[in-house]
C-alpha cells in the first residue's frame, strides 16, 4: 500500500494528511472526517456560543506553503482577529490521488462566533479571489457539514 504522511500541529489539533491506496485523506482529532454534501441549508452552531468550532476551508489551489501562507492565512487570520471572531490556527496541504502534485490547500480556522466568522470569511476569500470551489467544513454535533463557501450562512 502506498502512503503518503504530512502532519501539522494548529490550536485546533493534530492533524493528518495521508495518501492511502491512492486516496487522499484527511485526519484530525477536531473533525475526524467529512462526508458528503448537505441537501439542504446546513445546521450552524448557535450564534451565541462563543466557544470556538473548528472549521476547515478546503481550497483547490495547488500552490507551495510559503505561497499558502501570504495568500490565504495571513489575511485570512488578520480579517478574523480585526473583527473579533475569531483566528487561523493552522494549515496543510493535500496532494493528488497520484502523489505527483498538489491538489489543494487547506486553513484551519477557529471563529469565535460562527455566524459572524463565517460572514467574514465568505468576504474575505472572495476578496482574495479564492475558487469558487473553495469549501467550508464544520462538524455540528455529529453532523459533518461540507459546503462550498458561497452556500456557507
Amino acid at each position: 500500500m502506498n502512503r503518503v504522511m504530512m502532519a501539522g500541529l494548529g490550536l485546533a489539533g493534530f492533524g493528518v494528511f495521508m495518501l492511502v491506496a491512492g486516496k487522499p485523506t484527511i485526519s484530525t482529532q477536531v473533525l475526524s472526517g467529512v462526508v458528503g454534501k448537505a441537501e439542504t441549508a446546513p445546521p450552524q452552531p448557535k450564534a451565541a456560543v462563543r466557544k470556538p468550532v473548528f472549521v476547515f476551508l478546503k481550497i483547490p489551489d495547488p500552490i507551495m506553503p510559503e505561497e499558502r501562507d501570504k495568500k490565504y492565512e495571513k489575511p485570512i487570520k488578520a480579517a478574523l482577529v480585526k473583527a473579533g471572531v475569531g483566528t487561523v490556527t493552522g494549515a496543510g496541504t493535500g496532494l493528488k490521488d497520484d502523489g505527483a502534485g498538489i491538489e489543494y490547500v487547506g486553513v484551519d480556522v477557529n471563529p469565535t462566533d460562527f455566524k459572524k466568522g463565517v460572514t467574514i470569511l465568505k468576504a474575505e476569500l472572495r476578496r482574495i479571489g479564492a475558487p469558487k470551489e473553495t469549501r467550508l467544513q464544520y462538524s455540528v454535533g455529529e453532523m459533518r457539514i461540507d459546503v462550498e463557501f458561497e452556500e456557507a450562512e
